[in-house]
Protein backbone atom coordinates (compact mmCIF):
# COMPACT_ATOMS: atom_id res chain seq x y z
CA UNK A 1 0.00 0.00 0.00
CA UNK A 2 2.85 2.54 0.94
CA UNK A 3 4.36 1.60 -2.68
CA UNK A 4 1.25 2.23 -4.44
CA UNK A 5 0.84 5.77 -2.27
CA UNK A 6 4.47 6.69 -3.00
CA UNK A 7 3.54 6.29 -6.65
CA UNK A 8 0.74 7.96 -7.17
CA UNK A 9 2.44 11.05 -4.66
CA UNK A 10 5.40 11.52 -7.11
CA UNK A 11 4.77 10.35 -10.87
CA UNK A 12 2.40 12.74 -12.15
CA UNK A 13 4.89 15.14 -11.26
CA UNK A 14 7.56 13.26 -13.20
CA UNK A 15 8.24 14.85 -16.74
CA UNK A 16 8.21 11.18 -18.56
CA UNK A 17 10.66 13.08 -21.48
CA UNK A 18 13.91 13.45 -19.28
CA UNK A 19 12.25 12.33 -16.02
CA UNK A 20 13.08 16.12 -14.16
CA UNK A 21 10.71 17.11 -11.49
CA UNK A 22 7.88 19.45 -12.01
CA UNK A 23 6.74 19.63 -8.45
CA UNK A 24 5.66 23.36 -8.12
CA UNK A 25 8.02 22.99 -4.76
CA UNK A 26 10.95 20.64 -4.07
CA UNK A 27 10.93 18.71 -0.78
CA UNK A 28 13.89 17.34 1.85
CA UNK A 29 13.73 13.90 1.76
CA UNK A 30 14.54 11.27 4.85
CA UNK A 31 13.73 7.50 4.21
CA UNK A 32 13.02 5.43 7.77
CA UNK A 33 13.44 1.97 7.10
CA UNK A 34 12.68 -0.20 10.36
CA UNK A 35 12.72 -3.56 9.99
CA UNK A 36 12.71 -7.48 10.98
CA UNK A 37 14.94 -8.23 9.05
CA UNK A 38 18.70 -8.71 9.43
CA UNK A 39 20.89 -6.10 8.07
CA UNK A 40 22.86 -9.07 5.95
CA UNK A 41 19.37 -9.23 3.98
CA UNK A 42 19.67 -5.05 3.20
CA UNK A 43 21.27 -5.92 -0.37
CA UNK A 44 18.21 -7.67 -1.23
CA UNK A 45 15.81 -5.35 0.03
CA UNK A 46 18.03 -2.36 -1.05
CA UNK A 47 17.24 -3.56 -4.58
CA UNK A 48 13.54 -3.52 -4.33
CA UNK A 49 13.39 -0.18 -2.82
CA UNK A 50 15.73 1.69 -5.03
CA UNK A 51 13.28 1.94 -8.00
CA UNK A 52 10.60 4.33 -5.86
CA UNK A 53 13.72 6.02 -4.05
CA UNK A 54 14.97 7.73 -6.76
CA UNK A 55 11.58 8.14 -8.34
CA UNK A 56 10.66 10.19 -5.31
CA UNK A 57 13.93 12.17 -5.22
CA UNK A 58 13.63 13.03 -9.11
CA UNK A 59 9.70 13.92 -8.81
CA UNK A 60 10.43 15.65 -5.27
CA UNK A 61 13.76 17.43 -6.45
CA UNK A 62 16.25 15.66 -3.61
CA UNK A 63 18.75 14.49 -5.10
CA UNK A 64 20.58 13.53 -1.79
CA UNK A 65 17.81 12.47 0.67
CA UNK A 66 19.16 11.18 4.22
CA UNK A 67 18.79 7.42 5.10
CA UNK A 68 18.06 5.55 8.43
CA UNK A 69 18.19 1.73 8.60
CA UNK A 70 17.41 0.13 11.42
CA UNK A 71 17.56 -3.73 11.44
CA UNK A 72 16.26 -6.72 13.58
CA UNK A 73 13.69 -4.40 15.43
CA UNK A 74 12.06 -4.83 18.37
CA UNK A 75 8.45 -5.81 18.00
CA UNK A 76 7.25 -5.95 21.65
CA UNK A 77 8.92 -5.68 25.31
CA UNK A 78 7.66 -9.00 26.22
CA UNK A 79 7.78 -11.74 23.43
CA UNK A 80 7.63 -14.20 26.06
CA UNK A 81 3.82 -13.65 26.00
CA UNK A 82 3.16 -13.63 21.92
CA UNK A 83 3.93 -16.97 19.85
CA UNK A 84 7.39 -15.29 17.93
CA UNK A 85 9.83 -17.80 18.73
CA UNK A 86 10.47 -17.93 14.75
CA UNK A 87 11.78 -14.15 15.03
CA UNK A 88 14.48 -15.56 17.30
CA UNK A 89 13.77 -13.00 20.10
CA UNK A 90 17.18 -13.04 21.67
CA UNK A 91 18.96 -12.21 18.92
CA UNK A 92 16.87 -8.84 18.13
CA UNK A 93 16.62 -8.01 21.60
CA UNK A 94 20.66 -8.74 21.56
CA UNK A 95 20.79 -6.41 18.22
CA UNK A 96 18.66 -3.77 19.95
CA UNK A 97 21.17 -3.31 22.91
CA UNK A 98 24.17 -3.20 21.04
CA UNK A 99 22.41 -0.64 18.04
CA UNK A 100 19.77 1.47 19.70
CA UNK A 101 22.09 4.15 20.11
CA UNK A 102 23.28 4.67 17.40
CA UNK A 103 20.00 4.06 15.68
CA UNK A 104 18.99 6.80 17.16
CA UNK A 105 22.10 8.88 16.19
CA UNK A 106 21.43 8.39 12.77
CA UNK A 107 17.64 8.97 12.74
CA UNK A 108 18.91 12.72 14.20
CA UNK A 109 21.18 13.13 11.77
CA UNK A 110 18.81 12.43 9.32
CA UNK A 111 16.18 14.78 10.68
CA UNK A 112 19.13 17.43 11.33
CA UNK A 113 19.69 17.14 7.54
CA UNK A 114 16.64 17.43 6.46
CA UNK A 115 16.04 20.33 8.67
CA UNK A 116 18.87 22.13 6.93
CA UNK A 117 18.18 21.80 3.53
CA UNK A 118 14.65 23.65 4.31
CA UNK A 119 16.58 26.13 5.88
CA UNK A 120 18.36 26.08 2.90
CA UNK A 121 15.80 26.94 0.77
CA UNK A 122 15.34 22.80 -1.04
CA UNK A 123 11.79 22.80 0.56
Amino acid sequence: MMRAFLERLVFPWLRYTDFSCTAPKKAALAWIYTMNAPESMMPDIRAHLAILENATSRALGDPKPSFVEAYSTVQVKDYSRYAMDGLRPDDHLAWHDAHWEHDLAKARDAGSAMAGKIAGGLA
